[in-house]
């Protein structure tokens, strides 16, 4: 298991929910195991800003 999928198991552990992968597919994978990483440092879900008018 990689660093990204240990990160996402401890992401589901944590919060008891799943990271919103797909919001941030365009990001790197680096970048969003930063974000996974401050989400179980802060104790606080990702919740990214979404643009209503888009759809996902």
């Amino acid at each position: 298991m990689d660093e990204f999928d240990n990160l996402l198991g401890k992401y589901v552990e944590r919060f008891e929910e799943n990271f919103p992968i797909f919001l941030v597919l365009w990001m790197g994978g680096e970048e969003i195991c930063k974000l996974l990483e401050e989400s179980l440092e802060t104790g606080k879900p990702f919740r990214p800003k979404v643009d209503p008018d888009n759809i996902y």
